[in-house]
């Protein structure tokens, strides 16, 4: 018996209509009829926690962790209940009930006729399937021990990767014939063993900016707030914008949290990765000691014990830090790993695009699916297995919604993270992703692109939650005092120094940044010579010379002649352009005046009717900077006032 014996498929399960010897020893077995002549037979770590719930022919099974997040708790037993409540209203009640919850779980559900399995909004609790028999695990290896299942072929081919080896098996491939991944938005009928897609069930819906930025901040931190009352937080921090996001929400429960980063045993200067980790180390020092946190650096140690490494890889094909298990289980307490990793999904997606035609060839919507899959280079060798997967996971029917970042989210996610850094973590401690949620992930799918490209929505959610953590650049050491505040020259901070007038005042868009500013509407119909402009005072009253830089979302709709943009000093209009010559081009305008400066107004005004419906047309324009000086600006385009 090894030591690490306990860690072999740690926080799992077995779920079959047949009765199957456990797994593990340690294993607790639970069982139940929802129908005569059908019993249902479960498996699983005592880690696990599980309820079942019966009413009215109706019934519902989960094993997990889960949070309802309209009432705010973690109650197994009453979301269970609820569940089935949901299910005695209708299928559509039971989906937009699901909808609000986060965690990681498996649920199985049905009634007299017909049984269901699914999981968590982004498959965080890995689902693994047999096609031919209703045996459902949390780990592919633990089916293959039940039905003696051979090998894919195609690991042989994957085992032979030396470079670049893809994080994740082609489609919903495992390293065995008959076994599948239930991947996200999908569920199992256990009775005919049949994949369906239950999201999106429409187009989706339409939030506007406005309620997003109202929702988003308050949702994350009420989820913090409810997971502390249960658990401890254990909480990553990076230089990064994601773990902000994650760290911005403890900010009511960072006593109660631990929070840490890894650390290098002895730093290589000339490895960039070791490089990164120690600034991330560095970093995450400064701000836990800045605000009295309780702060542990987790120095990696590789190599691990053989041993180690061999449970590892029986859990699953893929590692990911191995080095990284056993500073989890020495150095950080009980508790629940809270991870940033979703969030990607609802902000820019920069790193995951579409290979262009070359030579006139255009790739087929499987091909540019294998390259997402990390199979670019051998999308003619996988492409079978794309097409198999694209089929069974009903790639047709997905209505409005972006086929990338729908992708990222039910492929990569349910395939990578929740089967090989989530394995790796259950060793020491169950996993929650903030982001975990399908109504906040589909809300992700209403920002528009030109927001997502700023990372907007994640900056103002750390601005709402925990502003002080804006004031460090991402990815460096450095605050934005040091780029913007080292001479009276440079750079005025706008916020806390605009305002808006507006024949619309309630549906405006104004989002201030340190040294900037986006102004909009938030209408689906504009009228002629409807108006909104952002009036900054507090300017400079001792320099003569201004410097405004203007520009436009390039996915912004309108078009020529159906919008004007103006700026106007001290109350004077003095630039006038088509907002549609902003697009994608910043129009940088120089200013030197006879007066001092009181104040300065960036405007919008419709010069016909605008429909805004479509999605994402928004009535745009940012300032994104004005300088001040008392030395004359060099001549971009002067204006003398």
């Amino acid at each position: 018996m090894s030591n690490y014996d306990y860690a072999l498929y740690c926080r799992g399960f077995l779920f079959s209509d047949e009765l199957l010897a456990s797994p593990k020893k340690d294993w607790k077995c639970f069982e139940f009829a929802p129908r005569d002549g059908k019993t249902f037979y479960v498996s699983y770590d005592k880690k696990n926690e599980i309820s079942y719930y019966t009413d009215n022919r109706k019934w519902c099974f989960i094993v997990g962790m889960a949070m309802d997040t309209v009432d705010w708790h973690m109650e197994l037993d009453i979301i269970c209940k609820n569940c089935v409540r949901h299910l005695n209203f209708g299928l559509t009640s039971f989906y937009e009930y699901i909808d609000n919850l986060n965690g990681r779980f498996a649920m199985f559900f049905g009634d007299e006729e017909k049984a269901v399995v699914l999981n968590d909004a982004a498959a965080m609790r890995s689902v693994y399937y047999h096609e031919k028999r209703c045996i459902i695990s949390s780990h592919y290896e633990i089916i293959a021990e039940q039905t003696l299942e051979n090998h894919h072929p195609y690991m042989e081919v994957y085992n032979s990767i030396d470079k670049q080896k893809p994080w994740m098996l082609p489609g919903d491939m495992t390293p065995y014939e008959h076994i599948r991944i239930l991947t996200a938005n999908h569920e199992l009928d256990l009775d005919t063993l049949s994949l369906r897609r239950f999201y999106p069930r429409a187009n989706h819906k339409k939030y506007s900016l406005k309620e997003i930025l109202s929702i988003l901040p308050t949702h994350l931190n009420n989820q913090m707030n409810t997971l502390a009352r249960y658990h401890t937080p254990i909480i990553s921090v990076t230089r990064g914008n994601d773990s902000r996001v994650t760290m911005a929400a403890s900010k009511d429960v960072r006593h109660k949290a631990v929070y840490f980063t890894f650390a290098n045993q002895k730093l290589n200067e000339n490895d960039l990765n070791q490089l990164h980790r120690q600034q991330d180390c560095d970093y995450a020092k400064y701000i836990c000691e800045l605000y009295g946190l309780n702060f542990k650096p987790l120095v990696l140690k590789p190599p691990v014990d053989p041993e180690m490494s061999r449970i590892v890889k029986r859990n699953n094909y893929h590692q990911h830090i191995v080095s990284a298990i056993p500073e989890y289980l020495d150095n950080l307490p009980n508790g629940v790993h809270i991870q940033s990793n979703l969030i990607e999904i609802v902000r820019d997606l920069t790193y995951v695009y579409s290979k262009p035609p070359r030579n006139g060839t255009v790739h087929t919507d499987q091909e540019i699916m294998a390259g997402w899959m990390m199979y670019w280079s051998r999308r003619h060798e996988v492409i079978d297995y794309v097409n198999n997967y694209w089929d069974r996971n009903q790639w047709d029917d997905i209505y409005d919604y972006e086929r990338v970042r729908l992708f990222y989210w039910e492929h990569r996610m349910s395939t990578w993270i929740s089967v090989s850094p989530l394995f790796e973590n259950d060793w020491a401690f169950n996993t929650y992703l903030l982001f975990n949620c399908r109504k906040l992930l589909e809300m992700g799918f209403c920002i528009p692109k030109y927001v997502r490209d700023k990372n907007f929505i994640t900056k103002y959610t750390v601005h709402q939650l925990w502003p002080e953590l804006l004031y460090r650049i991402e990815n460096s050491d450095d605050t934005l005092f040091d780029y913007f505040e080292v001479d009276p020259c440079g750079k005025l901070p706008i916020k806390g120094h605009c305002r808006v007038e507006s024949n619309h005042k309630g549906r405006t868009i104004l989002t201030e940044r340190m040294y900037g500013a986006m102004l909009g509407f938030d209408l689906p119909i504009l009228k002629k010579d409807d108006f909104c402009e952002i009036i900054v005072d507090g300017i400079s009253e001792e320099h003569k010379n201004l410097q405004i830089t203007l520009s436009a979302p390039e996915n912004s709709w309108v078009e020529k002649k159906y919008a004007r943009v103006y700026v106007k000093v001290n109350s004077q209009i003095v630039k006038e352009d088509d907002l549609f010559d902003l697009f994608g081009c910043p129009t940088v305008l120089n200013i030197t005046t006879n007066e001092s400066v009181r104040e300065i107004a960036i405007g919008l005004r419709c010069q016909k009717e605008i429909n805004c419906e479509e999605y994402g047309n928004y009535v745009i324009v940012n300032l994104d900077s004005i300088y001040t000086s008392n030395d004359k600006l060099p001549t971009v385009q002067q204006i003398n006032i």
